[in-house]
């Protein structure tokens, strides 16, 4: 019966379903990710170079992508901006739109004259796809949501590891929901619409008559249901930032798997990061980080704040200094994208809030697609209306139930799916419920929101998304410190005695270290050498260090006095590791 079953899963994957699965067509699995990316560079070995981050558990490689023109300042001395896809493994949308800007960006071939100062400036370091284990579940049958790597994990704890996970209990396919009859459950029937579940109204007086289970059975005989699936850890959570201990699906302690571990050496090996772009499931650019009332910071990056550890704990606070890093950008991705408005989602363990508060420098999250806004009225039709995410209609396993949107009606959220899921898909997202009989539960209905559907959209919105989020990009990239020397002065004193004067300017927006990069001391101060060729230096030091220059004609003056032969040259040389490098021979005029 169970090969039966998993032929008939498999026929109607391949085969049914049609108007929905032909709308995800162009996503990409592995194999052909790779041909793509290799595609893509092929003779541009002067812009693009094609790396390896390292292998997940199951043996599939983690790419990485370094773009910039080779000549001129080396690479590894230029700012650089870290571009990140779909750690939580559930959003191949994100390696999608993040292999759609590398693709845009080498196949224009600098032609245009910003492309040209990015890639000759700066360097772009792109890692795709550093969960495949998870992300592998969204192109094989049947289909199910996953965010957990191939790790094996005991969760019941019972001496076996992943021996109960979901099943394919109908033979459709994908693995959806089963809402199982419970006076104690936390759902309800919608009264109005017998799709949705809701949750009940203790003010009415209203109580639970469901619950909702992810469709499976007790596969291991102990009387519980899909309580051991398969692997792992799930990499958006295991990383060392408020990371939470006690919880199976964060790891035995942070960093501990291969995949995040391989991530963090291979980012401290490039200190010349200067920004990071995450896309995956969090946000901090539509709900950008906001001051604290109370000073000496603002809320957690991940733009909802986190209450359990206190507002006023400084590593979980974005400084108020750097808020502003926050606001601008987040102003100019909702221009981008069209979005107003997204739930929060916790962040403890991810990796743009390690990459703000350990690593030191402005990181940014994206959702990168935000869900179908409401459909419009004639009225409205001719309004703009920013389009956003909200809760699912149960909590996924490895994630959590979020708040719905519009005033927290989730109800009212889900009608928007729904009518989106008809005009969009045909209906073809949505699985309506089925009575069947339950070898556990009794008599149960299977059906509900096919998996992804709601985090992943459609192929054909991929290229809009890809050139909203390039545009970012162009926007975060012209946002770099740049370090230079100006106005040197040279004052002759007479018997080759010399005052030599230099300013150092930072006309980039950011600084050569935010403030957060200062607190914790892992950007290193900007380093100014003078280098003497014969000369004896009488004041001054020959080498300096600032602690960090603002950004927008930051300045700072240095004064040296040197003896030396009329006509001899002096060299002085600036390092940031945010901002560049600049470098100038000075003539001792006689």
């Amino acid at each position: 019966m169970r090969r039966l079953l998993t032929i008939l899963g498999l026929l109607a994957f391949w085969s049914g379903n049609l108007a929905a699965q032909s709308a995800w067509d162009g996503y990409r699995d592995d194999d052909r990710l790779t041909h793509s990316l290799r595609e893509a560079l092929a003779g541009k070995e002067s812009l693009a170079r094609l790396g390896r981050l390292t292998e997940s558990g199951n043996g599939r490689t983690i790419w990485t992508v370094e773009i910039a023109r080779t000549g001129g300042t080396p690479v590894d001395q230029r700012p650089g901006l870290l571009l990140l896809s779909n750690l939580s493994g559930d959003r191949p949308v994100a390696d999608e739109v993040l292999a759609s800007m590398i693709e845009k960006l080498l196949a224009e071939d600098l032609g245009e004259e910003r492309m040209k100062k990015l890639l000759d400036e700066h360097v772009l370091y792109c890692v795709l796809r550093p969960n495949p284990d998870a992300t592998r579940s969204f192109f094989t049958a049947p289909r199910q949501e996953r965010r957990r790597n191939a790790t094996p994990t005991d969760d019941d704890r019972d001496g076996r590891t992943d021996e109960d996970g979901p099943d394919d209990l109908d033979g459709d396919g994908v693995i959806t929901w089963m809402r199982v009859p419970d006076p104690a459950g936390d759902w309800l029937i919608d009264s109005e619409d017998g799709r949705k579940m809701r949750k009940p109204d203790a003010e009415k007086g209203e109580r639970g008559t469901h619950r909702l289970v992810i469709e499976g059975k007790d596969d291991d005989g102990d009387e519980q249901v899909n309580e051991d699936a398969a692997g792992g850890v799930d990499l958006s959570r295991n990383f060392a930032h408020a990371w939470q201990e006690h919880d199976r699906a964060t790891g035995d302690y942070p960093n501990c798997e291969r995949e995040t571990h391989a991530l963090i050496e291979w980012v401290l090996a490039r200190p010349n990061i200067a920004a990071v772009l995450v896309l995956d499931r969090h946000d901090n650019l539509v709900n950008p980080p906001k001051a604290s009332s109370r000073g000496g910071g603002g809320e957690a990056p991940g733009g909802g704040g986190r209450g359990r550890r206190g507002a006023r704990e400084p590593e979980t606070q974005v400084q108020s200094q750097d808020v502003s890093l926050y606001t601008e950008a987040s102003e100019q991705f909702k221009k981008l994208l069209g979005v107003e408005k997204a739930d929060p989602e916790p962040a403890d363990g991810a990796f743009f809030e390690w990459a703000y508060f350990q690593f030191g420098v402005p990181a940014f999250a994206s959702r990168v697609w935000y869900g179908p806004g409401p459909e419009k009225t004639e009225e409205a039709a001719d309004e703009e209306e920013g389009s956003e995410e909200s809760a699912p209609s149960a909590p996924r396993r490895g994630g959590r139930a979020r708040s719905g949107s519009r005033g927290g009606d989730d109800a009212d959220r889900e009608t928007e799916w729904l009518a989106w899921n008809e005009r969009a898909l045909n209906g073809a997202g949505f699985v309506a419920w089925k009575a069947f009989d339950h070898p556990d539960l009794g008599e149960v209905e299977i059906g509900g929101w096919k998996p992804f559907v709601k985090t992943n959209p459609p192929a054909s919105e991929i290229p809009a998304l890809a050139d909203a989020h390039l545009g970012l990009l162009h926007f975060m990239a012209e946002q770099f410190g740049h370090i230079a020397i100006q106005e040197v002065e040279v004052e002759d004193h007479g018997s080759g005695l010399y005052t030599v004067k230099a300013v150092l300017t930072n006309d980039g927006r950011l600084p050569t270290a935010i403030r957060q990069g200062q607190m914790n001391r892992e950007v290193l101060p900007v380093r100014v050498d003078l280098e003497l060729h014969g000369q004896e230096l009488i004041l001054g030091e020959k080498m300096s260090s600032i602690n960090s220059l603002d950004g927008r004609g930051g300045r700072e003056e240095l004064t040296w006095m040197i003896r030396g032969e009329p006509g001899s040259r002096v060299t002085l040389s600036v390092r940031s590791q945010k901002a560049g490098r600049a470098r100038q021979e000075v003539r001792l005029d006689g």
